[in-house]
């Protein structure tokens, strides 16, 4: 294999410009162009660049810069750096996008994009560019487009960084109102002495035998007034009041359809009830008597009489 002899940059110079064209480079010899003293133009053109060395936007004295017919794909993306380039040209090469750093090339005159397989945002701002005055106001164009863009995007970044910075203080805030309220609570629990929890103990437990005997009282009271009813019903049950004569009736219809084994204890029951009962009755007729009979009664009936 024939080894590819070293082109010397030193011979390529002419009254500052450099003319590396048809070189067969496929890379670019940036130490030898920076060596070089006062250097405005470098011409790359008719080569086979695919891409350009991170060093290269180290050039920013270039003021012409013919990187036609190459295969470039892609830009450095620091390419801006070049901020003295008045002429650009990137005629015939497979670039799809353009850095965001092209917004800083203030001082672009001259942009040729023709033949590349350029994105159709980037395309419609580029323009055709057929002649020189369409490669003029396609630098325009093309700077003015990426410097808004840059422009959008730090706003956007911006926007980003304000709602972080909010959300980060609201998650501040939120984290010192628990540590806050962790504080508090330990504060209240040292605060708490022994005897303080004991008098609430004694508190709630004072509360609780209030509501037990408010529940017996109430207990209580329902059960003499069911004795005192039941006592009531028993004895006008005895004299055979007019009140009470269906009740006999509704037991007797309810007897008669039990079964008659059951009929039997009940009707044995019943015998004593009725035994009792009639006990209750001449005692009842015996204290009706004893009270008419007796002269304190007569007399304060007479006086209530009156």
């Amino acid at each position: 294999m024939v080894k590819k002899e070293k082109i010397k940059v030193k011979e390529r110079v002419t009254d500052g410009k450099v003319d590396l064209s048809m070189s067969d480079l496929d890379d670019v010899p940036v130490k030898d162009i920076v060596a070089l003293k006062k250097i405005y133009s470098l011409d790359l053109s008719d080569n086979r660049l695919l891409l350009l060395p991170s060093s290269f936007t180290t050039l920013t004295f270039l003021i012409m810069l013919d990187l036609s017919k190459n295969e470039l794909k892609e830009l450095p993306e620091d390419f801006g750096m070049l901020s003295k380039l008045q002429y650009l040209d990137l005629y015939k090469n497979n670039l799809e996008r353009l850095p965001l750093s092209f917004g800083q090339l203030s001082a672009l005159k001259f942009l040729d994009l023709k033949d590349n397989p350029l994105v159709p945002a980037v395309a419609n701002v580029a323009g055709s560019c057929e002649d020189h005055k369409g490669c003029q106001q396609c630098a325009k164009n093309i700077v003015r487009f990426f410097k808004e863009l840059q422009v959008k995007i730090d706003e956007e970044i911006q926007i980003n960084k304000n709602v972080e910075i909010e959300e980060n203080v609201a998650e501040n805030k939120k984290i010192e109102k628990r540590k806050r309220g962790k504080k508090l609570k330990n504060k209240k629990i040292v605060q708490e002495t022994p005897e303080s929890r004991d008098d609430e103990f004694l508190g709630k437990k004072i509360k609780a035998d209030n509501v037990t005997r408010r529940a017996k009282g109430k207990c209580v009271r329902r059960g003499c007034l069911l004795i005192f009813v039941a006592l009531i019903l028993w004895m006008l049950c005895s004299v055979k009041h007019p009140l009470t004569a269906k009740i006999g009736v509704y037991l007797e219809h309810f007897l008669s359809k039990l079964p008659a084994n059951c009929q039997l204890y009940i009707r044995v029951f019943s015998d004593f009830i009725i035994k009792s009962q009639n006990y209750t009755r001449e005692m009842l007729v015996y204290c009706k008597n004893w009270i008419y009979e007796n002269d304190l009664f007569q007399r304060l009936i007479s006086k209530l009489n009156n």
